[in-house]
């Protein structure tokens, strides 16, 4: 499945999910959705992850760009039900120390 990203809101916070495959592809498309949540509602941003089947370095690179994008503006980009095949690249490039991981929205969102 090609990849697909769509925003919605849980528990107060605003929640990119990511399905199917991160690639380029999905660059530009994360990247609106990402600048769409007004400014006062970006405090803290979830990316779900948990229907992402596969992640390239390209897709790996647009993490890491999101991540590093919010932290220059203090804030936060937390992810949610990643995969263990994604988890050990997040691991492996060094993400895993500015981020973190929650099993699900819930549990996420509990930590707000």
């Amino acid at each position: 499945m090609l990849g697909q990203v769509k925003l919605q809101e849980r528990h107060s916070l605003p929640v990119i999910s990511v399905a199917g495959r991160m690639t380029v592809e999905l660059g530009e498309q994360l990247t609106d959705l990402y600048e769409s949540i007004p400014e006062t509602n970006r405090r803290r941003v979830l990316l779900d992850l948990s229907q992402t089947e596969y992640i390239n370095s390209a897709g790996l690179a647009l993490l890491i760009n999101l991540v590093s994008r919010a932290q220059e503006k203090a804030r936060i980009v937390d992810l949610v039900g990643v995969q263990d095949s994604v988890k050990r690249l997040i691991e492996i490039v060094g993400l895993i120390e500015f981020v973190t991981i929650y099993p699900d929205l819930h549990t996420a969102a509990g930590t707000a």
